[in-house]
């Protein structure tokens, strides 16, 4: 059939144009004479446009009332014909195709969307709102057709078009067609039968079950006519619910694997029964408007209906293969460059997080790479107290300008140390007599050795004496208590109530006030000055207190008179704040003076006037007394004095008392002061003067620095334990536990060394601690040169210990902090200033890979123009091919029109997308890499294909001349001479490639471990042997340079390492100004199991210390070789005296489960992490001191977590000054060699001849 003709007609009936009032001039067909792709393509309009509408609808102000109903989606009927309730619905409607194409379907979508509003309005909810959305909306539809947006202002809430609006007058409305019928031009006919008849006349009469069986009846029916057989509906199953709302039927299928199916030719589609809605829709077969019947699509409708058809399709769809495989390939490819160049984004992250991906974060730590070291301590010396020599050597080291002593080296340190004189007069090693001189006058010489000289002879009584004079808090709560105590009764508030004037108050309170500069036996002057006050003061109260206060005094005793006056004023001046130039209300005075009362009335009761006769007699009866009061005015006593020969003779009972009292064991009687017992004095100390030897004394000597130092020391550790019990003692009180016994006391005390000092003074020999005995051993007046090493670095330890706490290196820490600023923001500027030279030669070299860009896609464009001129040139011959050859590229750019628009068109500089970018930035620094303009970069397998092909191209060449033998004979030197150079090459090109593949192994392994290890000589070495391993060469080609990439990558690792150097050497003396500011030794770094990793700064050698944990297991069998991975038993690991954890676990943690082991665990992760020793632990110490030693170190650490990154970095960097040290060493020992050869030299020359007499001047 030949496709119908578009006849030009007027706008059919019942069909409105999308824009209606604005394209009047546009013509469509009548429904009956469109095709299925017109209808469709009008359909997708239609909706498109209500789309638009429902979202303007939506963004509108307020929108959000109208967009949900309250009722929920039950309330939105869009399945079953009720008008939807707010957009959402619409929008449900629309996307189910509810809204039919054409006038019809407008009409409706306009009474939904108004009925929405009006909805709202008539149930009186958010009008406002409505109304001004309902205006917007008619509005949209007013652009599609006027008498839409009437539609919308009548429609009714749910009654959609048909309650809400006749059709317009000016177009007639087409019959409403049933809802079975929707569609039927689309669909095949169903087979008419008296059963089908009666089912729809009894149709309302029918059940549930029976309309599902009905359905069933149908869908076979239907299924027949598509093609398919009737038996298929069997296969699925009927549900046939009501729509509350109406009286209408919903019926759905589900397959038998419980797919759920909507309709009858849902089910056909489902069997491939038919394609789509298009294939089922009627097709026009005759010129005069007819419509056929419409006949089932038959399954298999548009296949192939020929070989040809089947064969071009089969092209295209090869086609369209191959295309999805270019382009599934492009997408590869561009993932995987995508995750190689963004592996390392996430990285460095804390290494406890790596180790838990990993799977190692359960797993047994592995330190085997730490067990080997190039020396794990010093002869002589314990491994156990290298910490301690390295930190006594360092204070040294570091302070060495306030102790005035020269620095030296760590192996001459520690030589002095285990030095052995011949014999006991020997001198011990001068370095170690001048480090001792130099501790002892900054340690004598500042104010903090006072606290520690004094301390052997320090008791319990001068404990009460030194917290009287430093006003402890207990001393001042006991003198406050006595002084409140009254002597002679009476009622002070009456007496500050009696009315008396300021002045006159203040003027006998400061008579009373000499009273208080007196002695106790000074009786004229006190009872004077009594007097005086009585003859001022109008107040009868205090007239009569101080005449009974006369009248306590004895002819050689005033001392109660005294107390009493003292009394007084402090009562007085204590209630009348006003008397002293404060201004305080009247009200403040009188509550004051109430409180004060107060007090004093509490503590009347105690008050005893005979009892305090007595105590004034008793105090008094051995004194002479001078009656002559006027001497006696010029004596003055404190009143401390004064209160505590009273308090003396008060407490003289009790401590009779006491003293009958029944002795205790050391185990009951609690402990009352915190000072250790004193120690026995040593000859030492019965020749020390009684004051603190003074530095430039002739005490502190070369001769006397032995018996010195072991006295100081003394001194220092009593002190220390002193410390140690005040700590315990306060923890306990904080704790509310019970006093500590004398009998623990001591037991504590005598283990002290052990609580205190770190581990050379734990290493216990034939039953002493090395501290104590050296002590004893220099006290006693012995030679020093007969300590121990151990005992020679103890009494070191201690000295440096109390230098720390000196206000001299306190002093010259903070300059250091202060100077330390300056210099960080100098070193600061240089890092800015390096980062600002970076960034400019970052924008350097993109600025050079944009113009490249640019320049190559000019190039390229010229290259292209230049081929289409040539092809376009052979057909038409319209220039000669020697003005094709000489055009220059300006004449292509100006060749025609077209060619002058690619170029204008051609992108800048500025167009390239940051990508393209820094993909060119990347292939520039590869080519300044390898000094060269263009770089080949190749995998070993394109090189070895290479290689083949060279070898094939020589074996070619030899083979074109033919027979060798027949070309000897008759050829020319000069062509045999060029023959046996290409068998030459041919044969020894074989024989390397034998050998090649063993040498590129080695160098690319070599390259390997250079770019993990990152410094420059590691770099030149392996890149050096990867040279002679041929991964690099000329390439012909581009007249570059070719590499293999793991070799590209070396170069820029190098090129990276250089840079770094040069920002390195240009800090330099920024950071060595910046570190002679000592402020702390802090470690390198540390490694993921948080072993830490010591460089020293005054170790030249550039060594590091590696301290490490051991790890704990419960039992280690005795074979077992714990070397090998560090592992030992907790009893092996422990050092020293226990916590005394008791005092720190309060009664709380007992109550809760578990609370008390989780809080010993946590305190013990002080000593060791796995929180399983309660004292010091033992740690292993090695020192890598050698280049290939630390780089071995280096590749055991994971630079993707922060701390072995960061430790990593600054291994490089030692490595770096290492090999730095070792070239200047080197070049001055060769130039040394040369200076010394040609010494030898000359002098041979000069002696040449003359042996005998040379070596006769030389003898004599």
């Amino acid at each position: 059939d030949q496709p119908q003709e578009r006849v030009k007609q007027p706008l059919p009936f019942g069909v409105l144009s999308p824009l209606a009032g604005h394209r009047q001039s546009t013509v469509r067909l009548p429904f009956n004479e469109m095709d299925d792709q017109e209808k469709e393509n009008r359909r997708k309009r239609q909706v498109k446009k209500m789309t638009k509408i429902i979202t303007k609808a939506w963004n509108l102000p307020h929108a959000e009332h109208f967009q949900q109903s309250s009722g929920g989606t039950d309330e939105v009927g869009t399945a079953n014909g009720s008008s939807p309730l707010d957009l959402t619905g619409i929008g449900q409607s629309l996307d189910a195709g509810g809204y039919p194409l054409g006038r019809h379907g407008w009409e409706k979508f306009a009474g939904d969307l108004g009925g929405v509003y009006n909805r709202f309005l008539s149930q009186g909810r958010h009008k406002k709102s409505a109304r001004r959305n309902l205006d917007e909306v008619k509005t949209f539809l007013a652009k599609v057709d006027v008498h839409l947006a009437d539609v919308a202002e009548k429609s009714v809430p749910g009654g959609g078009v048909g309650a809400s609006s006749p059709p317009p007058p000016s177009i007639t409305a087409p019959k409403k067609r049933k809802a079975s019928d929707v569609g039927s031009a689309n669909k095949p006919k169903k087979k008419k039968g008296g059963k089908d008849d009666s089912s729809s006349r009894t149709n309302e009469s029918l059940t549930i079950p029976e309309r599902e069986q009905r359905a069933l009846e149908q869908l076979g029916n239907y299924l027949e006519d598509c093609g398919g057989k009737k038996k298929q509906a069997q296969g699925f199953t009927c549900k046939v619910t009501r729509v509350s709302t109406t009286e209408k039927y919903d019926t759905v299928f589900y397959s038998q694997s419980g797919k759920r199916l909507r309709s009858m030719v849902a089910v056909a589609k489902f069997l491939n029964l038919v394609e789509d809605d298009r294939s089922l829709a009627s097709t026009p077969n005759d010129k005069k408007g007819k419509t056929s019947s419409s006949k089932p699509v038959k399954q298999g409708v548009g296949r192939p209906k020929n070989k040809r058809e089947l064969e071009s399709e089969q092209r295209k769809l090869k086609k369209e293969m191959d295309k999805l495989l270019k382009a599934h390939e492009k997408a590869t490819k561009s993932l995987d460059d995508h995750r190689n160049d963004h592996k390392n984004d996430r990285y460095p992250v804390e290494d406890e997080v790596l180790m838990e991906e990993e799977g190692h974060a359960e797993a047994e730590v592995d330190l085997r790479h730490l067990c080997s070291p190039d020396m794990d301590g010093f002869p002589g010396i314990p491994v156990e107290c290298t910490p301690d020599l390295l930190t006594v050597w360092d204070f040294l080291c570091t302070f060495s300008r306030p102790l005035s002593l020269e620095p030296v080296s760590l192996d001459d340190f520690a030589a002095a140390l285990i030095d052995r004189p011949i014999d006991s007069a020997s001198s011990p090693p001068l370095y170690l007599a001048e480090a001792h001189l130099a501790l002892l006058r900054l340690l004598l010489g500042d104010a903090s050795s006072d606290e520690w000289w004094w301390s052997t002879l320090e008791t319990e009584q001068t404990e009460t004496e030194e917290s009287r004079g430093k006003g402890a808090v207990e001393y001042s709560k006991k003198r406050r208590e006595e002084q409140l105590v009254p002597v002679i009764k009476c009622d002070l508030g009456a007496l500050l109530a009696v009315e008396e004037e300021s002045s006159l108050t203040t003027s006998w309170l400061q008579a009373l006030e000499d009273v208080r500069t007196k002695k106790p036996n000074s009786v004229g002057p006190i009872k004077s000055a009594l007097r005086n006050a009585i003859s001022i003061t109008t107040n009868s109260l205090v007239k009569s207190y101080l005449r009974k206060a006369i009248k306590q005094m004895k002819p050689n005793s005033a001392g109660i008179t005294k107390r009493a006056a003292v009394w007084l004023v402090d009562r007085v001046k204590e209630a009348r704040p006003d008397l002293w130039g404060r201004h305080v209300s009247k009200e403040e005075v009188a509550e004051q003076s109430k409180k004060v009362a107060d007090e004093a009335a509490s503590y009347m009761d105690q008050v005893d006037e005979n009892a305090s006769a007595a105590m004034n007699d008793a105090a008094f009866d051995d004194e002479d007394v001078d009656q002559d009061s006027d001497s006696d005015e010029d004596e003055v006593v404190s009143d401390e004095e004064d209160d505590e020969e009273d308090q003396d003779a008060i407490t003289l009972d009790s401590n009779a008392n006491e003293k009958k009292a029944p002795a205790k064991s050391d185990h009951d009687i609690p402990v009352t002061s915190v000072v250790p017992p004193k120690p026995a004095p040593s000859i030492v100390d019965l020749l020390l003067p009684p004051g603190k030897p003074q530095p430039s004394s002739d005490i502190v000597s070369p001769f006397t620095w032995p018996c010195l130092a072991g006295a100081a020391s003394c001194r220092i550790l009593h002190r220390y334990k002193r410390k140690r019990n005040e700590v315990d003692d306060s923890l306990r009180e904080l704790r509310e536990l019970p006093p500590l016994s004398v009998a623990e006391r001591r037991r504590r005390e005598a283990e002290a060394t052990k609580r205190v000092m770190s581990e050379c003074f734990l290493t216990e020999r034939f039953g002493e601690v090395p501290v104590e005995a050296a002590v004893q051993h220099l006290c006693s007046g012995n030679n020093y040169a007969d300590l121990s090493p151990v005992q020679k670095l103890c009494i070191l330890r201690v000295l440096v210990e109390a230098a720390y706490d000196s206000q001299r290196v306190f002093s010259c820490v903070e300059d250091n902090i202060k100077s330390r600023i300056t210099a960080s923001k100098a070193l600061d500027n240089e890092e800015r200033r390096a980062k600002k030279e970076e960034k400019e030669e970052k924008a350097e070299v993109e600025a050079r890979a944009r113009e490249r860009l640019a320049e190559e896609a000019k190039e390229a464009l010229i290259q292209k123009k230049r081929r289409e001129i040539a092809r376009t040139n052979k057909k038409t011959h319209e220039f000669t091919a020697e003005f094709i050859e000489g055009l220059t590229d300006e004449d292509i750019a100006e060749f025609d029109e077209e060619s002058k628009a690619e170029f204008e068109a051609l992108p800048g500089p500025s167009s390239f997308s940051r990508s393209n970018v820094n993909a060119m930035v990347a292939k520039i620094h590869e080519e300044d890499a390898f000094d060269t303009d263009t770089l080949v970069v190749l995998t070993l397998e394109e090189i070895e294909a290479r290689e083949d092909d060279l070898l094939s191209g020589m074996n070619e060449e030899l083979a074109a001349y033919g027979d060798i033998n027949a070309i000897y004979q008759r050829a020319d030197r000069e062509t045999t001479a060029k023959i046996d150079k290409l068998r030459r090459e041919i044969s020894d090109f074989k024989e390397s490639m034998l050998t090649l593949p063993q040498i590129r192994a080695s160098a690319m392994d070599g390259l390997r471990d250079a770019i993990e290890d990152g410094t420059i000589k590691a770099l030149k070495t392996a890149i050096k042997a990867a040279e002679a391993a041929w991964l690099t060469g000329h390439d012909e080609e581009t007249d570059g340079v070719w590499a293999l990439d793991l070799l590209r990558d070396g170069a820029l690792e190098l090129k990276s390492a250089e840079k770094r150097k040069r920002v390195t050497q240009a800090q330099r003396d920024l950071i060595a100004k910046r570190n002679k500011c000592f402020v702390r030794t802090e470690p390198t770094g540390r490694d993921k199991h948080r072993n830490s990793f010591w460089n020293l700064d005054n170790d030249e050698t550039g060594r590091v210390w590696v301290e490490a944990d051991y790890a704990i297991k419960d039992i280690v069998a005795p074979d077992d070789d714990n070397d090998e991975n560090l592992v030992e038993s907790a009893a092996c690991v422990k050092i020293g005296a226990d916590d005394e954890e008791k005092d720190m676990l309060s009664d709380d943690l007992y109550f809760v489960d578990g609370a008390r082991e989780k809080f010993v665990r946590f305190s013990r992760q002080e000593y060791h992490p796995s929180g399983s020793v309660s004292s010091l632990a033992k740690r292993h110490w090695g020192c890598e001191a050698t280049d290939s030693s630390l780089r071995s170190l280096m590749k055991n650490l994971d630079g993707r977590g922060l701390r072995e990154a960061s430790l990593k970095s600054s291994l490089k960097e030692i490595v770096e000054a290492i090999a730095v040290v070792s070239a200047d060493v080197g070049t001055e020992s060769s130039v040394d060699t040369k200076e010394t050869k040609g010494k030898d030299t000359k002098i041979k020359d000069q002696v040449s001849g003359d042996e005998e007499q040379f070596s006769n001047a030389v003898a004599l």
